[in-house]
């Protein structure tokens, strides 16, 4: 099977210092599944996600003060436990820093932190079956669609290549035309499965859509 394959490349690796053990069951399997169930494709990204932790961690603490610039807070903030166990984390457009050198690559870098200090803390790390996460994107007063689109696009880039299969859902809202019409150009950055998770809400169904899954 593909499971056992990955498990035999793993234990060959010489660049992965890791023994096969520690990936048998839903680490294994996450890897997988974004991989098309590829074996070899699953070790490639395996691999640059070890090259991607090697540079990433620690983060420099320059990164994190200049993603919380905002006066109004942190723009990423985990609240809790939705219904259905996931990790339930808000992204607030209003907090982003205003567009400047270093500012996207500082939002990720915080991105990366608050994810990856949930995950470790309250589930486990990625190995838990329970390390899923719901997303609740919030626009209010959001500066601009633009601005967004940028930030988005790099929040994205860090889930989808380093974070495989812990997107439970993501409620965004409100969700109007100007909106809309920035979507169009967001999601193409977007695998189909991240965005058959993504729910646009108007402000009338948004409480309607938390209730069914935030608590």
């Amino acid at each position: 099977s593909a499971y056992k394959e990955l498990l035999v490349l793993l234990a060959a690796d010489p660049e992965l210092v890791v023994s096969s053990t520690a990936w048998q069951g839903h680490l294994a399997c996450r890897w997988l599944a974004a991989s098309g169930w590829e074996a070899g494709a699953a070790l490639q990204r395996i691999r640059a996600n070890f090259e991607w932790r090697a540079t990433t961690f620690p983060i420099a603490p320059q990164a994190m003060a200049l993603a919380r610039g905002s006066k109004l807070g942190d723009p990423v903030n985990v609240v809790g436990r939705a219904m259905d166990g996931s990790i339930c984390v808000v992204i607030r457009a209003q907090r982003f820093p205003a567009p400047a050198d270093g500012t996207l690559v500082a939002v990720q870098a915080l991105v990366t932190h608050v994810i990856e200090s949930a995950l470790n803390q309250v589930v486990g790390g990625m190995g838990s079956p329970d390390a899923q996460l719901s997303v609740v994107y919030d626009r209010t007063n959001s500066p601009s669609i633009w601005v967004e689109v940028d930030y988005f696009k790099a929040i994205g880039a860090v889930l989808e290549a380093n974070y495989p299969e812990t997107l439970k859902r993501a409620f965004l809202f409100p969700t109007g035309g100007a909106f809309r019409f920035g979507w169009r150009v967001a999601q193409a950055f977007l695998d189909d499965d991240t965005r058959s998770k993504l729910v646009l809400c108007t402000e009338q169904d948004l409480e309607a859509q938390l209730a069914q899954h935030i608590d």
